[in-house]
């Protein structure tokens, strides 16, 4: 068996060499298409993880809220923001 030359020099002189540089297209073609994919199934799982994570995030706090009896005030706030859009919608002139 040989032994790799590893030392700084060499390994400089290997990344500088035409051989490690030219990349069969069809080989450089394939990678493409493979982090293509790869880059799609990640984001997608991503995506997923995002929307459950959040969901899980928001019944946890609506669960917490319903213990604490704190959801009737969220629901004021809510019919408050409610009442101010509906009352800026009759005020505005007709077209």
């Amino acid at each position: 068996m040989t032994k790799l030359n590893t030392s700084p020099k060499a390994l400089r002189l290997q990344a500088k060499s035409p051989n490690n540089v030219r990349v069969n297209d069809e080989q450089h073609r394939l990678s493409y298409n493979r982090a293509f994919f790869l880059n799609l199934v990640g984001g997608i799982g991503w995506a997923l993880g995002m929307t459950v994570g959040f969901a899980l995030l928001v019944s946890l706090i609506s669960l917490i809220f319903s213990y604490l009896g704190g959801l009737p005030l969220i629901g004021n706030f809510f019919a408050t923001i409610i009442n101010h859009t509906l009352t800026a919608i009759e005020s505005r002139p007709s077209l």
